[in-house]
This record gives C-alpha cells, sequence and structure tokens, in this order.
C-alpha cells in the first residue's frame, strides 16, 4: 500500500498513491486497462472513478476497496529485470525494497522503466549523485527529456519550466539503453488510518522563496520556504517532479496550504509551481 505499487480491480490497473489510506480504501489512480493492454488516457481517468472526501486530509480522493483488489502480478521482460538488479548491486539495496512500477510492468510497449526504491534517505541520493557525477550512471539527454513532458506534463506545465526543473536530474538515467524514472520514497509500508491529519485548508496563489533544501530529490520532497507575506512554510511534494528544486524563487499558482502536527505545509501538487526564469 505505497506509493507506486500496482493494484488490479474489476479490469483496471491502479498507482497507489501515498503512504496512508482510508480504512478498508486504497488510494489509487486507475492508469491501464486490462481488457485493452493499453493506458488509459487521462480524459477517461475519470469515467468510473470512485472518489471519497476523507476527513484525514480534508480532500477528495480515488479509491478503491481493499477487499476485491489485489496487488498486481505480472512480471516484466527478462531484460527489463536486469535493471533493478543492476540498480539492487550498485547502490547496494535490499531486493525488497526495490520494485518495477508503469507500463513496463503491463504493457508490452512502453518507452520508459519506472523504478520505485522503498526506505529511501540522504545516503542514497548521495551516491546517485556521486555515481552520476563519476559517469557510472548517465543521465537521459534532453531529448528523452522532451518526451517525457510530452507524455505525462504538458497539460500542467511550460516545456521550458519542465527543463530547468530537470536540467541536473539524477532520477532519469539511461540504463541500458533504457530511460529508468527513479523514484526513492521514503517510506518503507503503507498503513490503514490517518497518522498525519490535515487540521485547516487553504489556498495559496503567489511568490514563493526556497531557502533551504531538507529531502531533496526524495519522495515526499521537502523544502523551507517563504511566502510572499514572510511566513515560512515547509515546501512538500509527493511529485517527482518536484523533488529536484534548487534553491530560488518560484510562483504558486492554486497550492494547498495545510496545517498539521509538524507546522503549515504548502502542497503545489495539484496546482502549478513555476521557477522565476
Amino acid at each position: 500500500m505505497l506509493e507506486g505499487e500496482l493494484w488490479e480491480y474489476m479490469g483496471k490497473v491502479y498507482i497507489v498513491k501515498g503512504f496512508q489510506h482510508p480504512e478498508d480504501m486504497l488510494i489509487a489512480y486507475p492508469r491501464y486497462s486490462l481488457y485493452t493492454a493499453e493506458k488509459i488516457q487521462g480524459w477517461l481517468q475519470g469515467s468510473g472513478l470512485n472518489t471519497v472526501y476523507w476527513e484525514c486530509i480534508k480532500s477528495k480522493v480515488p479509491v478503491i476497496p481493499l477487499s476485491g483488489s489485489t496487488c498486481f502480478q505480472q512480471r516484466t521482460s527478462l531484460r527489463v529485470q536486469l535493471i533493478p538488479v543492476l540498480l539492487r548491486d550498485v547502490l547496494g539495496l535490499d531486493e525488497g525494497d526495490i520494485y518495477v512500477s508503469g507500463s513496463s510492468r503491463v504493457l508490452a510497449e512502453h518507452g520508459d522503466v519506472d523504478v520505485v526504491v522503498y526506505g529511501a534517505g540522504e545516503d542514497l541520493v548521495h551516491d546517485l549523485e556521486n555515481l552520476v557525477g563519476r559517469g557510472v550512471f548517465k543521465r537521459v539527454n534532453e531529448w528523452v527529456l522532451v518526451r517525457e513532458y510530452l507524455e505525462k506534463h504538458s497539460g500542467r506545465m511550460s516545456l521550458a519550466d519542465y527543463l530547468w526543473f530537470k536540467r541536473d536530474t539524477v532520477l532519469h538515467l539511461d540504463v541500458m539503453g533504457y530511460h529508468v524514472n527513479l523514484r526513492p520514497v521514503v517510506y518503507t509500508k503503507g498503513v490503514q488510518g490517518c497518522i498525519d491529519p490535515v487540521h485547516r485548508v487553504s489556498k495559496y496563489t503567489g511568490r514563493l522563496r526556497v531557502i533551504e533544501q531538507v529531502s531533496s530529490r526524495l519522495i515526499p520532497s521537502r523544502y523551507i520556504a517563504v511566502l510572499e507575506g514572510g511566513e515560512e512554510v515547509v515546501l512538500e511534494s509527493m511529485r517527482e517532479v518536484y523533488s529536484e528544486l534548487a534553491l530560488g524563487n518560484y510562483i504558486v499558482i492554486e497550492g494547498r496550504i495545510e496545517e498539521r502536527r509538524g507546522g503549515l505545509y504548502l502542497v503545489p501538487d495539484h496546482g502549478v509551481l513555476k521557477p522565476t526564469l
């Protein structure tokens, strides 16, 4: 029940989001149809989607029942199976902490390989940065990032913004000729119930200055930031695209400010975060 896991329910494959879930449910988005063996296009993803309002995070979430759904078991091709083995050996990971997600598990044809690492921390980020710096791993070229943008991000941000976010990426790598998109997730298990409740919610559109990286290149990524009025918040994102932010100035459109036990958190994931280039 963790970010990136694939679950099967009523002929569709869903991708789990987050680590905490309503009782007897999983927060998950439909991504693939097992009937047509195709990716479900964005405009069709809302068809038949079951949502509930969860008081824990004070938001509507898409859910599937825990009973009646099963963890998706289909194996990848033999060549793709070598990628997590190579990453595991080079990065010193445990076999149970690395998981192949996305289209390479479901579809015969796929453009990239999504690899989730669970229980990731700053040591993994440090190792990735060193390996990329030494040329052991290579970043994908800009044309691959353009394709990634067109497939996943074109409706939300400009190409210039996306390439700026990913200009020094260590999460989009060329491994054995495949575009590997790494997702280092800090959690090691999901839970049924509310662990980090949201007490109050408000919207924020305005300027933002990121002044400190707390857990960059991890999911969730966290940064210390200052709002336009001078109030300090934790900028937190579950989206890989926002997980490699540099210090500096940004504009937030329709961000969500959440008051939790740990303080004020600004979540840009359902809005837009733009660098001031």
